[in-house]
């Protein structure tokens, strides 16, 4: 097995691409709660928060364990240092604070809160 073929192993399908796909889902599916199931949607909202949330939790554990794995066989390869211990752990809390706010800001609900708490979301 070549180096190429050992860094690439265990390669998401999309790569860095999946970060976005969860975000990408809870946006479009605002609108199908929303305006297509109105009464009943707005139920559905906040398990569809979650269920985006654990999803993308999950997806970056996984990133963060592949970006270590690449460094780590970086590293070995004499191409850069040893990443830091937790390096893959830090690397998704980092991408998790970063997704779960993108999906929060998508969410409806979210601006109807803060028109209620006085707090003016209109620039």
């Amino acid at each position: 097995m070549t180096e190429s073929q050992t860094q690439d192993f265990d390669r998401p399908r999309l790569g860095w691409g999946l970060v976005v796909v969860p975000t990408f889902v809870a946006a479009v599916s605002w609108p199908v709660f929303c305006l297509w199931i109105h009464p009943g949607g707005y139920i559905f909202m906040p398990v569809v928060w979650a269920v985006t949330c654990i999803w993308a939790t999950r997806i970056n554990r996984h990133l963060g364990a592949w970006t270590h794995a690449r460094r780590v066989a970086a590293a070995q390869a004499g191409r850069c240092d040893t990443p830091p211990p937790y390096f893959g752990q830090n690397v998704a809390i980092f991408l998790n604070f970063i997704q779960l706010i993108a999906i929060t800001a998508t969410c409806p609900a979210y601006f109807v809160v803060l028109n209620l708490l006085g707090v003016n979301t209109v620039y």
